[in-house]
């Protein structure tokens, strides 16, 4: 990880603990470089270039970074036995929580729930009026006032799904028994949709607007980049899989109107991130380098490429045994 203090650029990270470990080890100085292009190593007009490039044209003895081992690259540089085993993975920003507030009154049950709720609420509010239309027992004693109307009876059974209840009764054994069952129904209904609700109100779960790159490519509110000149751009490039390929194709598209999907520069993609609508296809490791931003930033499931991290030597260099060894 890099970063300024007082107009000097300091390293840290585990490749730099592993270069100094290496030095003392080994017994040997060392001067940090940087590419003049910041690339990671990619064939551009017949040449490499970035940390690669300079391996293959002897400008440094040795590459300390997260260089990811590829076919590619190991026809022009050597590799050490890798030191970290990492996949590829998707980052985006996390949905805000304040966007769906309203829904959180709705969310303890699913909509086919709600729906059946409503259903059964319709069945019984006309099975208890046909009931009370049709018994005769407010007739024979002459009394109108507690027969429950179509409204009346919607409303009270709706006040006992709701634990309010009703102002009045009906007089017949039949509705009484009806309502009954439906104040044990309504009972249950509200039990389990406190426990819920209390549920959903102490854990926070996000959603994430896709969870797969298949998914990502379904929809159209959401761009991605990748770090110009490094092995991830080489792999989604000459992949054969047809998922992948779109993704590349799709890059491709989003590069004409904004060419920082493909910044070497991580923090240009964070920032895209978190600007919103974005994704990041990078190793999964990088959120450790995130750590004040971690919280608002949300990693894809999927893996996608396994990246082995090495040491790179020069082609043919006679102390790659050495390094490995160590």
């Amino acid at each position: 990880m890099k970063t300024i203090q007082d107009n000097k650029t300091i390293y840290t990270g585990i490749c730099i603990d592993l270069l100094r470990e290496l030095s003392v080890r080994l017994n040997f100085s060392y001067e940090l470089i940087e590419p003049p292009d910041l690339d990671w190593g990619i064939v551009k007009d017949g040449r490499w270039t970035g940390l690669v490039g300079q391996l293959t044209r002897h400008e440094v003895d040795l590459v300390v970074a997260a260089v990811t081992i590829t076919d590619q690259r190991e026809t022009a540089i050597d590799f050490s036995f890798p030191y970290f085993f990492d996949y590829t993975g998707v980052y985006l920003k996390k949905p805000d929580p304040g966007i769906d507030k309203w829904y959180t009154l709705l969310a303890p049950f699913k909509w086919q729930v709600l729906l059946c709720i409503l259903c059964a609420l319709l069945f019984a509010t006309f099975f208890l009026f046909t009931i009370e239309t049709t018994n005769p027992y407010y007739d024979i004693k002459n009394n109108q006032s507690t027969r429950f109307t179509l409204d009346g009876a919607l409303w009270y059974l709706l006040g006992a799904l709701l634990a309010h209840g009703g102002v009045h009764i009906p007089s017949t054994m039949a509705s009484r028994m009806i309502i009954g069952f439906w104040w044990i129904f309504s009972i249950i209904m509200a039990a389990t949709y406190s426990g819920n609700l209390i549920a959903f109100l102490t854990v926070t779960r996000d959603t994430l607007p896709f969870e797969t790159l298949a998914e990502m490519l379904q929809q159209d509110t959401y761009k991605w980049g990748i770090m110009g000149g490094s092995a991830t751009e080489t792999l989604f490039k000459n992949s054969s899989i047809d998922d992948y390929k779109e993704v590349w194709k799709n890059m491709v598209e989003f590069n004409k109107t904004d060419p920082d999907v493909f910044h070497p520069d991580q923090s240009v993609h964070l920032q895209k991130i978190l600007a919103g609508n974005y994704a990041f296809l990078t190793d999964r490791s990088v959120l450790a380098s995130w750590t004040n931003h971690s919280c608002n930033v949300s990693l894809l499931p999927e893996k996608i490429f396994p990246n082995h991290y090495a040491l790179g030597l020069p082609d043919n260099s006679p102390y790659l045994d050495i390094f490995t060894n160590q």
